[in-house]
């Protein structure tokens, strides 16, 4: 079923107007590839890229299971405030079907715009481990990619 609303989250609280835009995805993920604006069902995973897509952070990406967690790759956060903006649902199409991620390929304006302090939230991101970091390399290797990790 369709949410009544979905969440885009930032840095940026001054957006009047949202434009299709492609986003950067170094994990390869098919979705990703879209000309659009994102959104989510989750309003905590909006949060959570709020947080991670301020500068500082190199790069991240965030987890879903056991708690919607951001992991951070290289780098930390240097923002003091994010932004979940709100959007009707209604030109927003669900990809993949059933996930918990949308896509609107028109320009939107938000209903609201709501501000958070990075520090509030601070305790759902966390450095990334061992394990992750050689995972992530191999995909950085793989892909012939260019990442600076800090």
């Amino acid at each position: 079923m369709k949410p009544e609303y979905v969440y885009h989250g930032t840095t940026n609280g001054k957006i009047k107007i949202f434009e299709p835009r492609v986003p950067n995805d170094i994990g390869g993920n098919k979705h990703n590839e879209h000309k659009g604006i994102y959104a989510t069902k989750l309003k905590r995973w909006a949060m959570v890229m709020g947080i991670l897509s301020g500068k500082g952070v190199l790069c991240s990406r965030i987890d879903i299971k056991p708690k919607i967690k951001g992991i951070i790759f290289g780098g930390k956060p240097q923002h003091k405030y994010f932004y979940v903006y709100t959007f009707e649902s209604a030109k927003f199409k669900n990809i993949p079907t059933n996930g918990h991620q949308y896509i609107c390929r028109e320009k939107i304006v938000p209903l609201k715009v709501e501000r958070f302090m990075v520090k509030d939230y601070i305790k759902w991101i966390r450095n990334a481990n061992e394990e992750e970091m050689k995972n992530l390399m191999n995909i950085i290797k793989k892909r012939k990619l260019k990442v600076n990790l800090g």
